[in-house]
């Protein structure tokens, strides 16, 4: 007898492909329950809706990001030398945290589909704007506890400068999926703009 939890996982995946493929509005419960091999009371006993489901994959996907985040900056900080300059180590910085963001035009195209169809949702709407959320404040600790362990002032407030960052990579999939140049015009933002912005953004403290 299968568990919940892999009854979960299972739809989970099947979600995952179902979606790709078809986009959130045209994917539907049956083709979810046919790929993972469920009935639709299988897929009704753990989630009311294919939005509920996709919101599932929208945490996973930011549980995932924040994780690769805060494991970048751990790494950089890690082999930085004591005596490292403050705003060369910000440029590493800047450029191992943009380097964790997404990059995967399937997703892109998914995560704003899934925006715009929630505007009609209520709570679909209330829980995007929730995980978003959460994002913006893992980012603002990270910038930081960054500028703290670096002995660095920024001419910006840590929330201004994760907002600034997170700006850019925003705008950056919006363009490449209005333009389809997702991997050149992402990994431009992401290797060259953030971190160079990032870095023009600090100082290093008054001693």
């Amino acid at each position: 007898m299968r568990s919940r939890a892999d009854t979960q996982q299972r739809l989970v995946a099947a979600a995952r492909e179902v979606f790709a493929e078809d986009g959130i509005r045209g994917a539907s419960v049956s083709a979810i329950c046919t790929r993972a091999g469920f009935t639709r009371g299988a897929f009704y006993s753990n989630h009311a809706s294919k939005e509920e489901l996709f919101l599932e994959l929208y945490r996973d996907e930011t549980e995932a990001q924040i994780g690769r985040l805060r494991a970048a900056v751990t790494d950089v900080l890690g082999s930085a030398e004591p005596a490292a300059d403050p705003v060369a180590l910000t440029r590493r910085l800047g450029l191992a945290v943009a380097a964790t963001f997404r990059r995967d035009p399937v997703w892109f195209r998914l995560a704003a589909e899934f925006e715009v169809h929630g505007l009609d949702q209520p709570h679909v709407r209330e829980a995007t704007a929730r995980i978003d959320g959460e994002v913006r404040r893992a980012v603002e600790e990270v910038v930081a506890g960054v500028l703290t362990a670096a002995g660095i002032t920024a001419s910006l407030p840590a929330p201004e400068i994760a907002d600034a960052m997170i700006g850019i990579y925003n705008d950056a999939v919006r363009r490449a999926l209005l333009t389809g140049d997702t991997d050149g015009t992402v990994r431009h933002a992401v290797e060259t703009v953030i971190p160079h912005v990032v870095a023009a953004l600090v100082a290093p403290a008054a001693r």
